[in-house]
């Protein structure tokens, strides 16, 4: 009822040509996307028959130029999260207006990420974010010598600075400037938090 309401809502849209069947089941989806070839696809998260981002994958990997859009009555953040790694370009709620769902689609058509729901937007930003935050932790502890490496371990066993330099026979002074070293380096402000960012990325256990 949904998708014959949205369909009959849309193709009074005179930017928009709809595909004249709709499709109610993964399969049935993928079959009039590649018959078809839509530049827009909209597909139900919570598809019949088969799992909405295998659907996702299989549209893309024969139209890879498609662009997809998840819509759902039911979702929280990590349906989001889990349909646009699997590579849909948005994800909407049902109780959009016709308006706001044509207005997605030219978006999605032209290389923008419609996220319509309060605080999801900020939320693929977030995700965004942390994702470049941790390139620039990792490419900046790339540049950590294998010295304070070493040292770095040290303190991730909680040992101090006079047992790290009585443990490596250097001095307590050099120590302390291999840490202040590791600390510039990772963008930590603390011991403990060069250490959490260094176990983020493995580097220690």
């Amino acid at each position: 009822m949904f998708a014959h309401a949205l369909g009959i809502a849309l193709s009074r849209c005179p930017q928009l040509e709809i595909v004249p069947e709709l499709p109610t089941s993964g399969s049935d989806v993928i079959g009039s996307a590649l018959a078809h070839r839509p530049r827009v696809i909209l597909l139900d998260h919570w598809i019949e028959g088969m799992d909405s981002t295998a659907v996702t994958a299989a549209i893309l990997e024969h139209l890879p130029n498609a662009k997809v859009l998840h819509l759902s009555w039911f979702h929280g953040p990590e349906h989001i999260q889990v349909a646009l790694r699997a590579g849909a370009v948005g994800f909407l709620p049902k109780g959009l207006t016709v308006d706001w769902v044509e207005d997605a689609i030219h978006r999605a058509d032209a290389g923008e990420n419609p996220v319509f729901e309060e605080g999801l937007d900020r939320l693929v930003m977030r995700i965004e974010r942390r994702k470049n935050l941790l390139e620039n932790e990792n490419r900046r502890l790339r540049s950590l010598t294998p010295r304070e490496l070493e040292i770095l371990r040290y303190m991730s066993t909680g040992r101090t600075v006079e047992k790290i330099a009585s443990r490596l026979d250097i001095k307590a002074t050099t120590v302390r400037r291999h840490v202040h070293h590791i600390l510039q380096k990772s963008g930590a402000a603390t011991q403990l938090e060069a250490v959490a960012i260094a176990r983020d990325h493995g580097l220690v256990q």
